[in-house]
């Protein structure tokens, strides 16, 4: 609590009253209202964690829909509140089966990778890149984390790990979102826009890494909506895609004490497709 009030002083807010919305181990969520206006107080407790600071900072300059942001200090942001706005309402798992929101979550996803795709202005941030788990020596890690270090697949990716490395060095690179969900969608009251928040996990790759990633929980018709409005797909960034996301996948899960659920089918993609979806891959270089 002491972190919200030093943070509201900064921003000459003394004697607001606020409600604690959510406390974690990076951040804390506060609820208030300045001239009139519904706002959340979000603060960061480590340097990590205020890199969404900065890009909130990026997306603003590439002409992204944000939140607005109200006021700002080096810790904290204050942005409006989108449960009680005028315009936009809080994603609900019900936006995940209909094709009018998926249309229009097609529309800000399209605008964030044509914006920053292969954009040089990029170079000047320290961008997380979720390829990065993909290394040879996270490869040693999982074959024995995962009791798998039987399975053929290992060497496989051993032996071809520079040439998937140089397929996903050469693909175009745009700003990911990596975390779709409808916890982090708002959507306008009319449905006739839609846009994410909560940039924490910003970063950088290839495009598709976020088309799967939103397709995976939308409904069918969905899905299709989305596809429709977005695009078609790179192949062969759906093929890099087959090979790195369930390394990236495990890596991840083998981070936590117990192995989640969601890792599970990645896990058995081990010695039931992955070195099909390599051969695959190298066969379109």
């Amino acid at each position: 609590m002491d972190l919200l009030q030093q943070e509201l002083e900064k921003m000459n807010l003394t004697g607001v009253d606020f409600s604690l919305l959510d406390q974690r181990e990076e951040t804390l969520l506060a609820r208030l209202t300045r001239k009139n206006i519904p706002c959340v107080l979000k603060c960061y407790r480590s340097e990590g964690a205020r890199r969404e600071i900065r890009n909130y900072a990026l997306l603003s300059s590439l002409g992204i829909p944000t939140p607005r942001l109200l006021c700002q200090t080096e810790s904290a942001i204050l942005m409006e509140d989108l449960s009680r706005h005028p315009i936009y309402r809080l994603g609900q798992e019900a936006d995940l089966f209909s094709p009018v929101i998926a249309e229009k979550i097609a529309g800000w996803y399209r605008a964030l990778h044509h914006q920053s795709r292969n954009n040089p202005e990029l170079q000047k941030y320290a961008l997380y890149a979720e390829a990065s788990h993909f290394s040879r020596q996270n490869i040693a890690f999982l074959s024995k984390r995962t009791n798998t270090a039987h399975l053929s697949i290992w060497n496989t990716l051993n032996r071809h790990f520079d040439d998937i490395l140089s397929i996903y060095q050469h693909v175009p690179k745009v700003l990911n979102y990596n975390d779709f969900y409808y916890t982090n969608l708002a959507v306008a009251k009319d449905h006739s826009s839609a846009m994410m928040f909560d940039y924490h996990l910003l970063g950088i790759g290839y495009a598709y890494a976020d088309v799967r990633n939103i397709c995976s929980s939308l409904s069918l018709d969905a899905q299709k909506a989305f596809l429709c409005a977005y695009g078609t797909p790179d192949p062969l960034e759906q093929a890099l895609d087959a090979v790195l996301s369930p390394i990236i996948t495990l890596h991840l899960a083998c981070q936590r004490a117990e192995f989640p659920s969601w890792a599970k089918e990645s896990l058995a993609f081990l010695g039931n497709g992955l070195e099909d979806a390599i051969h695959q891959l190298l066969a379109m270089k």
